[in-house]
């Protein structure tokens, strides 16, 4: 398999035989592409979950508070101000 591109350049004089070739090696652009697709699919993965997290929590129903009202005892001679 090639995976390379090869583009041949003519001279500015085009009655000359001298041509410069090119070759661009083109894995780097496939792995880039697949880089891409992994970081879009990562994301939308991490999108999806956020959204689901918000609708869980958004749909649970309040508990009941209590409130819890703690005494300490007093210092010797002090009194009970109520």
């Amino acid at each position: 398999m090639h995976t390379g591109y090869t583009h041949t350049y003519m001279s500015e004089s085009e009655n000359t035989e001298q041509t410069q070739s090119v070759t661009v090696n083109t894995n780097y652009a496939r792995f880039a592409i697949l880089l891409l697709a992994a970081n879009f699919a990562l994301t939308g993965y991490a999108i999806a979950s956020l959204i689901n997290i918000q609708e869980v929590t958004s749909s649970m129903t309040p508990t009941e508070v209590r409130t819890v009202t703690v005494t300490t005892p007093t210092e010797e001679g002090e009194e009970l101000a109520q």
